[in-house]
C-alpha cells in the first residue's frame, strides 16, 4: 500500500480539502488488488471523500466497504 499518498489523503481530510482527499485515496484504492488486507479501509475513505464532495455514490462505497 502507498502510505505516503494514504497519510496525504488524511492531511487533506483535516484541512478540509476534500477533492484532493479523494484524488490521493482513489489513487492507493487502485494499487490495490480487492482482496488486500488494507483494501476495505482505503474504499471507506474513498467513499467518505466522495460523499464530502457532493457525490452520493460514496455511500455505497461506503457499505461494501463495510460488509
Amino acid at each position: 500500500m502507498n502510505t505516503e499518498m494514504f497519510e496525504n489523503g488524511l492531511k487533506a481530510l483535516e484541512v478540509n480539502d476534500y477533492h484532493a482527499a479523494l484524488r490521493d485515496f482513489t489513487i492507493v484504492l487502485r494499487e490495490l488488488h480487492q482482496h488486500d488486507e488494507h483494501y476495505n479501509n482505503v474504499a471507506s475513505y474513498v467513499g467518505l471523500a466522495q460523499v464530502l464532495t457532493s457525490n452520493r455514490n460514496g455511500l455505497l462505497l461506503c457499505r461494501d466497504a463495510a460488509s
